[in-house]
């Protein structure tokens, strides 16, 4: 098993194919992929589909990008996203992803086996820039985590390998200007992380590299899509791929 964890796309689908087509060459032997959230899922946009949604176009992986084999191998693999402070989340709720065609959506607190490995997804962070974007348009409540969505992803009561989130929880020592922001979101993931103790974490949202270790558990932040890097995450290990 090796999984390809990728960061905020924006809907920047550009980026995200030129990203996946040279991980794919240097790692021929990948067997899934991971998407940490910030997606981009349904925005609106310029880029309006004739059927008159007013979103911009779902992903596809493009010719532009890739050869054919390269395009039936990345078809191929299994491709899972998680939710974050950019997406529409009306939509989401509306259709759980199916708007996206290809990718799997995972809901806050879902669980997933990958060969001998089990991942835990949560999305959800609040955006720092609300007051500059328009509620149901640019702007949805729903982005943050719920106590709900916690207590339900509490009652799990298995062993957890890897947690995939777009926000970190407070006690990892990631450096940015917005460690104080969103207290509550990275509170919720601490009681995540205090349960489970999961030997590997990833999350997105703050766009640089970082990695780090806390109490047994050995983290990373997925950079951006733009700056043509990933993280490979073997069940072993996170190791910093540049594309």
């Amino acid at each position: 098993m090796k999984v390809l964890i990728l960061g905020d796309v924006h809907g920047m689908w550009s980026d995200l194919n030129i990203t996946i087509a040279r991980a794919l060459k240097q790692h021929p032997d990948i067997t899934h992929m991971i998407q940490v959230g910030d997606f981009g899922y349904a925005w609106p946009g310029s880029d309006i589909q004739a059927n008159g949604t007013g979103f911009c176009k779902p992903f596809t992986f493009h010719k532009a990008y890739m050869d054919p084999s390269t395009i039936a191998k990345a078809e191929a693999l299994p491709f899972y996203w998680i939710d974050g402070n950019h997406e529409n989340h009306d939509q989401l709720e509306k259709d759980q992803g199916a708007f996206q065609s290809g990718m799997i959506y995972q809901p806050r607190g879902s669980v997933l086996r990958l060969t001998d490995y089990t991942v835990m997804f949560f999305g959800g962070a609040s955006s720092i820039d609300k007051d500059h974007r328009i509620q149901g348009k640019s702007w949805w409540p729903q982005e943050s985590i719920t106590y709900r969505q916690v207590m339900e992803a509490l009652d799990y009561q298995q062993t957890i390998d890897l947690v995939i989130s777009h926000e970190f929880p407070f006690d990892f020592p990631y450096g940015s200007y917005k460690k104080e922001f969103g207290r509550s979101d990275k509170q919720a993931l601490n009681a995540i992380r205090g349960q489970f103790k999961p030997r590997h974490w990833v999350f997105g949202h703050h766009h640089t590299y970082q990695a780090g270790e806390t109490e047994g558990t050995t983290w990373a932040c997925a950079p951006c899509i733009e700056q043509h890097q990933a993280i490979l995450w073997n069940g072993e290990s996170l190791e910093l791929l540049y594309c």
